[in-house]
Parts: C-alpha cells; sequence; structure tokens
C-alpha cells in the first residue's frame, strides 16, 4: 500500500479464464478490517500468429527441404507441438523451441506442393496457421 492508500497487484502469470477478487485489508491500530467490493476478471487468451518458410524453394526431387515454423504471441511464448502438412497428409510433428519449429523433408512430389504448419495452441492462446508453396522440379 503507498502513501495515500492505495495497494496495487500485478499478475503477469494467470491463465485464460474468470477470476473473482476481492481485496482485504487487515487494519491495524488506526483502522478496522475490511473488504472490497467482489471484482470479475476475465482473462482472455492470447492470440498467436504463424509463419512458415522453407529453403531452398524451388528445390530437386529427392532434396532435402527445410521447413522453418515461427509462432509468436504479443503476450504469451507459445510453447508445444505444431504439425507440418502437405497435400499428401502429415510430414511431421515438432516442438516448439523459443517459439520455432523445423522439419527437413526430402520425400515431396515433383510439382507445385502445399505446405501448411498448425500450432493448436491451448486453454490460454489459440490455433494459429500458415502455409506456402513449396516448388519441387
Amino acid at each position: 500500500m503507498n502513501s495515500s492508500g492505495i495497494a496495487t497487484l500485478t499478475l503477469k502469470s494467470l491463465n485464460a479464464n474468470s477470476y473473482t477478487l476481492t481485496a482485504v485489508y487487515l487494519g491495524d491500530t488506526n483502522y478496522t478490517t475490511s473488504t472490497s467490493v467482489v471484482l470479475n476478471q476475465i482473462v482472455r487468451q492470447a492470440t498467436s500468429t504463424a509463419k512458415l518458410i522453407s529453403s531452398p524453394n524451388p528445390s530437386a526431387v529427392g532434396q532435402s527441404v527445410l521447413f522453418t515454423a515461427t509462432i509468436s504471441s504479443p503476450t504469451v511464448l507459445p510453447t508445444g507441438p505444431v504439425t507440418f502438412r502437405s497435400s499428401a497428409g502429415v510430414l511431421g510433428t515438432t516442438q516448439l523451441i523459443n517459439g520455432k519449429a523445423t522439419l527437413t523433408v526430402s520425400t515431396l512430389p515433383a510439382g507445385l506442393n502445399l505446405v501448411s504448419v498448425t500450432y493448436e495452441g491451448n486453454s490460454n492462446i489459440s490455433k494459429s496457421l500458415a502455409s506456402l508453396k513449396q516448388t519441387v522440379q
């Protein structure tokens, strides 16, 4: 509490949820105990954004292609798995490390391949996805 009698509390790690908050003053030699009115605080799910790049693009048949997914959020460091897919199906699933995940693939067929990455999110951060066109010659 400051000299004006104002108390503050800052929390940076609340999960997305609804919270019922009250402040309780335990009193002192000059003032009695008091409790504030109830405050209903809603912490919403953070947004996420996905970005996907590949190297090299274009690539040759049988050549290894490195796909890098970056998942970002303005308020939360995204964690957990991301899944890479092509039109032929799932290419693989890898874990985010500091918001990035990589996957190397050498089995893409010749032609234009639509490759996507999906981050499913969780109760605290939203789902996001990104895609790109990988040309295999």
